[in-house]
């Protein structure tokens, strides 16, 4: 099939998993290759690993009208693989920071109120009060304060709040082995993992309606997202002074994204 042409297109809309070409549809990685002229796939070359695999995770966890506030990144993302192993050692930190000190202390904020328990709240603060996890030291003490409130709050007998709990813990401990090539995108997988168990955040308090379950996960998505969405932007950063050229994207399919975020008056470009 020929590559679909930016005049064939009226919206960019994000959709969720993988397909077989552009035409099918695209998550935000594929639309990423499409605007920067790569073969169809969900790992464009031009993009750091780290932010691929965080940025899959983050367009599959969202509901459908969510998920379109990704768009605006898939022009930030692009020519963000410095191929420097040190410039994904320092996404990894800044991963495995916000899965200890942003996501899973809201995550604890919400347990809390659920619970009607202030244990939550105290380890919520202690959490956030952490030092910025920035080498192996901060990352080895992250992962570990992480690890001791899930054990305190018995974490892991709720498989939703386990999920986030043990991936702060794994973004964290992988930061602190980040002297190995591989670690940098471990970590950053690992903390992706937080956000999809934000979207179950109220699963195990199903003895609700399953409507308001929806609510209440929905409500941990919009509380999430706006905190997912600039650690995507600080990872971009990294490198980028020093970085090569990147892929140039075509005025048309530039227009192309701008036309579709203004389309969708909930994005904030």
């Amino acid at each position: 099939m020929s590559p679909l042409e930016a005049s064939a297109v009226d919206r960019i809309v994000l959709a969720s998993g993988d397909h077989p070409d552009i035409d099918a549809g695209g998550c935000v990685m594929e639309w990423v290759s499409w605007l920067a002229d790569e073969p169809h796939s969900d790992k464009p070359e031009c993009v750091a690993r780290s932010i691929d695999r965080f940025m899959i995770n983050l367009n599959d966890s969202l509901p459908d009208d969510l998920r379109q506030q990704l768009l605006p990144l898939a022009l930030v993302v692009i020519g963000t693989n410095t191929g420097r192993i040190e410039d994904e050692r320092r996404r990894a930190y800044l991963a495995a920071d916000w899965a200890v000190r942003d996501c899973l202390p809201l995550l604890l904020d919400r347990l809390g109120e659920l619970r009607r328990d202030d244990r939550y709240a105290e380890w919520a603060r202690r959490l956030r009060a952490h030092v910025a996890i920035v080498d192996v030291g901060t990352a080895n003490s992250g992962r570990s304060l992480a690890n001791e409130a899930s054990g305190d709050l018995n974490l892991y007998a709720y498989a939703a709040y386990a999920y986030a709990a043990y991936a702060a813990y794994a973004a964290a401990d992988a930061a602190a082995y980040a002297d190995a090539a591989a670690a940098a995108y471990a970590a950053a997988a690992a903390a992706a993992y937080a956000y999809p168990a934000a979207y179950a955040a109220a699963y195990p308090y199903a003895y609700a309606a399953a409507y308001a379950d929806a609510a209440a996960r929905r409500r941990m998505c919009e509380v999430l997202l706006p905190g997912a969405i600039e650690l995507v932007r600080r990872m971009a950063e990294v490198g980028r002074a020093t970085s090569a050229t990147a892929p140039q994207v075509s005025d048309e399919k530039r227009a192309l994204v701008e036309r579709s975020i203004a389309s969708a008056p909930s994005i904030a470009a």
